[in-house]
């Protein structure tokens, strides 16, 4: 436990250190959502040829958006895409 809160402490002070480097089961499943929506440029980028047919890769984001909300359907992953683009 010591040697998480080290860890935690050592990527804080590192403004460069990006949240990937910190292991997964130290990320919370809200914070592993955002970092893979960004990581789909087709669901976020609307010059993005395939951001017009995004249904399959919100259906990727489905099993962490489960881990978040046990009975969680696409409509649950088009709303927390919503609400982090209006935060």
């Amino acid at each position: 436990m010591q040697a998480d809160a080290k860890y935690i402490e050592e990527a804080e002070s590192t403004r460069s250190r990006s949240l990937l480097t910190l292991p997964p089961n130290l990320l919370l499943p809200e914070k592993i959502f955002i970092l893979n929506f960004e990581t789909i440029p087709e669901l976020w980028d609307t010059k993005n040829p395939g951001y017009t047919t995004r249904n399959e890769n919100l259906a990727n984001l489905l099993p962490i958006m489960r881990k978040v909300k046990e009975n969680a359907i696409i409509d649950n992953v088009k709303k927390k895409i919503n609400s982090i683009r209006s935060n």
